[in-house]
């Protein structure tokens, strides 16, 4: 529930400040480069964990083992073959049509979270954008999956 009158201990929504100009302008530009209609060589095939961050846990030949669950078979796999399905955040937007505008916005996060995440590989202190990159990449790493797809679609039609 977003800010209303009631207080449903969301209170910390509606005191949040809004974006300053320049944070705007940022959100702004993203979201015109972003939503645009599908196109010739936007990407198809979509990856709910990030390959930069898999390939911090495979070997040289970017393989990583994989166990099917249920079943128990292990098997190595590249890491641009794991947690991808093809047009996950592909939709349609009323205004530009057919669209992979989520999964540019998600590359974007992932930049910056790869770079927050390089900063502390470098044994640095993170500063502020570099905590705030970070702390927005986990959040959408945690909502970006075929599970949360479905649901929010599933609601989506009740309403």
């Amino acid at each position: 529930m977003w800010p209303s009158n009631e207080n449903d201990g969301n209170d910390w929504v509606a005191n949040l400040p809004p974006p300053s100009s320049e944070e705007q302008e940022k959100i702004n530009s993203l979201l015109s480069r972003a939503r645009r209609p599908l196109g010739p060589g936007d990407p198809r095939r979509h990856h709910f964990i990030p390959v930069f961050f898999q390939k911090r846990f495979a070997g040289e030949d970017e393989h990583l083992m994989v166990t099917r669950l249920g079943i128990g078979t292990r098997k190595s796999v590249h890491v641009r073959d794991i947690a991808v399905w093809n047009d996950l955040y592909t939709h349609i937007d009323e205004e530009v049509g057919e669209t992979v505008a989520v999964e540019k916005i998600l590359a974007e996060i992932d930049g910056m979270g790869a770079s927050a995440l390089n900063v502390i590989d470098w044994g640095l202190i993170p500063q502020q954008a570099d905590r705030a990159a970070l702390a927005t990449w986990i959040a959408f790493l945690a909502v970006r999956d075929p599970f949360t797809r479905r649901t929010m679609e599933a609601m989506a039609d009740q309403m």
